[in-house]
């Protein structure tokens, strides 16, 4: 991979779409070299997204070694704020009210309430919200979709009508940030069980819209996790 045919600043971004809306949550927007064909674009385009991936969320390798990660963005960061306007099951499970829709377990929601209450631990240490972020890691991990051996999915099991969606689909937002709440619980608890769930996940985050993954190209070839 070549600075001539990469953009070495790689542009990547959040949708602001509410949660679990089903938008496409993140891009990658690469630069194509005339002299590449569309095939060897897609390949360079992968392994550019695998090296972020990688950089960002799971360092198998270094994880072992590590014992933080960055902090993460979230649009609401204190717990505090999340349990006001939200509702909880008798487990302390973060749920939303989508009202004709019923009140739901969104992957999404879960997974940024789960991060919000790690990085208040790793702030504070106060043990509440290390319990707080391992109960919702918890649901994560006893609540997903086994796709293949090799892949698993967190699923919707409510309609999004706005963007004709009916259960079950699947989110690339929601694998990405389960993949950051389980990077996050390797490093608080080193439960080794933790890891291959990780490449499951990103297994599944990369295999194509096609064949019921989230990943899709854009019509000028560019990748996008949906």
């Amino acid at each position: 991979m070549t600075a001539a045919v990469i953009k070495d600043n790689l542009s990547i971004w959040n949708a602001k779409a509410a949660p679990g809306e089903g938008t496409p949550s993140r891009c990658i927007t690469v630069d194509r070299g005339e002299h590449l064909s569309r095939q060897g674009l897609r390949l360079e385009l992968i392994t550019s997204l695998m090296v972020v991936l990688v950089a960002l969320a799971i360092p198998f390798a270094a994880c072992s070694q590590s014992t933080s990660l960055d902090s993460y963005t979230l649009l609401t960061v204190d717990p505090e704020e999340w349990e006001a306007k939200n509702i909880f099951d008798e487990h302390g499970i973060i749920q939303v009210d989508y009202g004709d829709r019923g009140i739901q377990y969104n992957p999404i929601t879960i997974a940024q309430y789960a991060i919000a209450n790690y990085e208040k631990y790793m702030s504070t240490r106060e043990d509440k919200y290390k319990i707080t972020f391992l109960t919702q890691f918890e649901y994560l991990r006893n609540n997903f979709d086994v796709i293949s051996d090799e892949m698993i999915g967190f699923p919707y099991h409510f309609p999004v009508p706005n963007y004709g969606l009916e259960p079950v689909f699947y989110s690339g937002m929601a694998q990405g940030q389960a993949i950051s709440v389980f990077a996050r619980a390797y490093l608080l608890t080193h439960d080794e069980t933790i890891l291959p769930l990780i490449k499951k996940a990103n297994n599944f985050m990369l295999h194509p819209v096609s064949d019921g993954g989230t990943l899709r190209y854009t019509p000028e070839g560019n990748v996008w996790i949906e």
